[in-house]
């Protein structure tokens, strides 16, 4: 099988790696295959993680801008994004199966170069620079679809 790209993204309660949690699972394939997957949390979601990705957590319902999202409840069981991910599967002892060849690249080493062309290196100033983009949605599939763009666009 020939190897093709993931980019993945989370979506969380908060910036703290050892404390918050995963909301957000979100993947595409450079195949065409997406995958998302919406967790229900067991910390409070902070308030200034939920005025950027717009998620509420209301009696143990998790919700985006008021649409209530089908969850699922974490059992037992690259920078932030890869950190935060390994973290979150060490504490619910989730496993890469050993078949699996993974291999991880952050991109923000790899668009380092671009900083001095664009002033800076975010998601929304590269898609605005180079795909007309319009606001970031901060949904963890849509990062993705921007993020294979703009890398595309390079």
């Amino acid at each position: 099988m020939d190897p093709y790209l993931v980019y993945f993204d989370l979506e969380a309660t908060g910036l703290d790696v050892e404390n918050d949690e995963i909301l957000q699972i979100g993947a595409v394939a450079t195949s065409g295959a997406t995958f998302t997957t919406f967790i229900i949390p067991k910390v409070p979601i902070s308030p200034g993680a939920a005025a950027v990705n717009k998620f509420s957590l209301n009696n143990g319902v998790l919700s985006r801008e008021g649409t209530v999202l089908s969850s699922v409840t974490m059992q037992q069981g690259i920078e932030y994004d890869y950190e935060l991910l390994m973290t979150c599967m060490k504490r619910y002892a989730v496993q890469v199966p050993t078949a699996f060849n993974l291999n991880m690249a952050d991109t923000l080493p790899c668009l380092e170069p671009y900083r001095r062309v664009f002033g800076n290196i975010k998601l929304q100033t590269l898609k605005n620079a180079l795909l007309n983009g319009s606001s970031q949605s901060h949904d963890a599939v849509d990062d993705c679809n921007d993020l294979m763009s703009v890398v595309s666009a390079l």
